[in-house]
């Protein structure tokens, strides 16, 4: 798998670093996992903008917050951006946050 089949629709689901993920520009993205937390507000934002979820479409994003500086980021990001960030259930039913994958 790569990025053009993933652009292509061919694929549902892309791995991806910080790297590439600045050149993309997917708004048909709904789920965005961060499987470690950007080390600032500005990257957290600009990891998500461009994949539709801060925008006008709605998603969601599930942080693996792992450390005290995790949990710290996101208590920043609570204050700066106005918004209480809900901690996973326990039990994620497949349709909730996955829609069709």
């Amino acid at each position: 798998m790569n990025v053009a089949e993933f652009l292509r629709a061919e694929t549902k689901i892309l791995i991806t670093t910080n790297i590439i993920g600045r050149g993309l520009n997917v708004h048909s993205v709904s789920l965005v996992i961060n499987y470690d937390m950007p080390p600032t507000l500005v990257d957290y934002a600009h990891r998500l903008s461009h994949f539709g979820s801060l925008g006008k479409r709605s998603g969601v994003v599930i942080s693996l917050v792992a450390t005290e500086d995790d949990m710290r980021g996101i208590r920043q990001l609570e204050h700066s951006y106005d918004t209480i960030i809900e901690k996973l259930p326990e039990r994620i039913e497949k349709h909730s946050y996955l829609g069709s994958l």
